[in-house]
């Protein structure tokens, strides 16, 4: 099957939307006898093959998905249509992330990354120093910095180019399983076989000795703690 490795995440995924869709529908209340819990199947328009969820601060929901970008306003989904000139390189969508400023960040099976702001879309590709390979998650680093986590390595942008991150910066592995900010700014990396973190402001990973399975991810709760998870 098709991303068969992701197929844990694709259930996260789907419980995510299930819940987040709740949260925009539901109304104040004030005793859990009077929640309402709804749900959008592919029966009520909503897509199929979700693999990636990001909002917006206007509330909008947006979904990554295997046949390209939706939008849901709480009531219906609308596939995303670039701008004439502009279309996606593929519409296997597989990473989304929402930046503080409205910038959209989309990552794809096939590699590539791809910038929606302002209504327009900006793309990247391995000509840029975007890495190969599919591309898993997006993280801001506490100094602002954009990183990305793909089958083809770790890469950070400087606001005009990607690089691929290696020897100079103290990482030793040619992908990134997973990529995370915390809530102090520092970067948390799985690598297919440990995870690893950058101090916010400098510039040499450190490895935490903590052996970790391939596709491993990482999700901060709000007490602080860092949780890690198996292999999907």
């Amino acid at each position: 099957m098709k991303h068969s490795t992701y197929n844990a995440l694709r259930n996260l995924l789907g419980a995510c939307l299930l819940g987040l869709c709740w949260c925009i529908s539901a109304q104040p209340v004030s005793t859990a006898e009077q929640f309402r819990l709804t749900s959008w199947t592919v029966e009520r328009a909503a897509p199929a093959d979700i693999w990636a969820l990001a909002q917006g601060g206007d509330g909008f929901l947006w979904l990554g998905t295997g046949t390209g970008l939706y939008r849901f306003d709480g009531a219906r989904f609308e596939r995303y249509e670039p701008s004439p000139g502009e279309g996606f390189r593929s519409m296997d969508i597989t990473a989304l992330s929402m930046l503080p400023d409205g910038s959209l960040w989309i990552g794809f099976f096939y590699g590539g990354a791809s910038v929606l702001k302002a209504g327009h879309v900006t793309h990247y590709t391995d000509r840029d120093g975007f890495p190969a390979g599919m591309v898993i998650a997006f993280a801001q680093a506490g100094d602002g910095s954009l990183w990305a986590a793909s089958r083809g390595g770790l890469a950070r942008f400087d606001g005009r180019h990607w690089q691929t991150i290696g020897s100079d910066w103290g990482y030793p592995a040619k992908r990134a399983d997973w990529v995370m900010a915390d809530s102090e700014g520092t970067l948390w990396v799985t690598t297919g076989d440990q995870l690893m973190f950058l101090r916010k402001g400098s510039h040499r990973f450190e490895s935490t000795s903590e052996r970790v399975d391939p596709d491993a991810v990482l999700a901060q709760a709000p007490d602080g703690t860092l949780w890690l998870s198996d292999g999907l």
